[in-house]
């Protein structure tokens, strides 16, 4: 008999910036997990929310785009390369997995990602389609 879950879970607490709407309001949502360096300090952080600011403004400018909800997770995690630092998780709801496409086409978003890459360490990005069980 195989173990339901090859991989432990992994759990965050995240304490969101702005209200989180109904998450079923999307057809589709992305949740994008941003890991800082490790050991970052002040000057990095404030250059990590610069250009993250940037790159949510050109999010809700997006066509195609529902809702966006952010916040630091709580404490410190493990990023792709097994360093323990703080992250950042975002929710953007889409119309479709093809709009949120077309977005990472634009110059807007172009921009934004890269003024935001030299600040992170790792990105883990996901699209998710989540529905009402009850």
């Amino acid at each position: 008999m195989q173990p339901f879950l090859a991989l432990p879970i992994t759990s965050y607490v995240v304490i969101l910036q702005a209200p989180l709407p109904t998450l079923t309001n999307a057809p589709v949502t992305e949740v994008a997990l941003f890991w800082l360096p490790a050991n970052a300090n002040q000057a990095q952080i404030s250059s990590f929310k610069s250009a993250f600011a940037s790159l949510a403004a050109a999010v809700k400018q997006a066509e195609g785009e529902v809702y966006l909800a952010s916040g630091d997770v709580q404490g410190l995690v493990l990023n792709s390369s097994g360093e323990r630092t703080s992250a950042v998780l975002a929710y953007v709801g889409w119309q479709s997995v093809a709009a949120h496409g077309a977005f990472t086409t634009t110059t807007s978003f172009i921009d934004a990602i890269a003024r935001l890459s030299p600040t992170v360490s790792g990105l883990a990005d996901h699209h998710v389609i989540l529905s009402k069980c009850f």
